[in-house]
């Protein structure tokens, strides 16, 4: 590769990592016409003409950068991604379990775009198998997507869940805490926090997790109704079902008097 091609390659790279996908797909296509052989780039063309829904050139994209390099894990991880979005489950699972049995791996440097999606794939598995209440199963999910992303405050709260429900309450907990750190307005981490605490045995602490939801979100229905479960009803405002009752009873009373206005008349 000549100084120019190498530089219109980088050109072409950085402005793919930046989500620019037009100008990189200008700059890589030139480079094809000259360099057939790097399964890189064919890689990073399936992942742009998939993000404009063209699957089909999109597979056989990724499917000859795997023809040069069989190895390529990002080429098996977006094709994998792919076939899950386009319904394929079978031959998703199947590059899945390949990936997982092989001596593949990431780069030192991986693509950010396939470690999102590999990351958003073991949590939408992990989300199936606790469906169906295999919750250790999930757990295993749940942590492989936090290899790949383990900032994701949402797939952290789902391994917390997992972890609640098999009665592993110290690490729910401790997957609850690491939640709020990478999040500290997550309020449903908040929530579960509670009742993990309150789980434990720990009433105070789970009350004292609850009330802090409230200083910012004064109204919360779910915060409402767990206090007073534990019976904190101390400075609380009516429940939303108090509410919806009084209403009710209100547009009665309403109904009531329209009636014997009629039957008057």
């Amino acid at each position: 590769m000549s100084r120019d091609e190498l530089a219109l390659y980088i050109k072409g790279k950085d402005a793919y990592q930046r989500g620019h996908f037009h100008e990189a797909e200008r700059c890589l296509v030139k480079i094809l016409k000259f360099h057939r052989n790097y399964a890189d780039i064919y890689c990073m063309l399936g992942t742009i003409f998939a993000e404009r829904g063209r699957f089909g050139d999109a597979i056989r994209l990724y499917a000859k950068a795997l023809e040069i390099n069989s190895s390529y894990t990002e080429a098996k991880v977006n094709l994998m991604v792919l076939f899950q979005d386009l319904g394929r489950y079978d031959r998703s699972r199947q590059i899945l379990e390949e990936i997982q049995r092989g001596v593949d791996s990431f780069p030192q440097t991986p693509d950010p775009l396939s470690k999102n999606r590999l990351a958003n794939l073991h949590a939408t598995t992990g989300d199936m198998y606790a469906m169906l209440e295999l919750y250790d199963a999930a757990i295993r999910e749940y942590e492989e997507a936090l290899k790949m992303r383990p900032s994701y405050a949402d797939i952290r709260i789902k391994l917390a869940r997992a972890y609640k429900e098999t009665g592993q309450l110290d690490m729910a907990e401790s997957n609850c805490r690491a939640a709020l750190r990478a999040n500290p307005k997550f309020t449903h981490a908040r929530l579960l926090l509670g009742s993990i605490l309150l789980a434990q045995e720990k009433r105070d602490d789970a009350i004292d997790t609850w009330r802090e939801i409230l200083l910012t979100e004064p109204k919360n229905e779910d915060v409402i109704r767990l206090l007073r479960a534990a019976g904190e009803d101390e400075g609380l405002p009516p429940a939303l079902g108090e509410k919806a009752d009084a209403a009710l009873s209100d547009a009665a009373e309403l109904a009531a008097e329209s009636a014997a206005e009629l039957l008057d008349s």
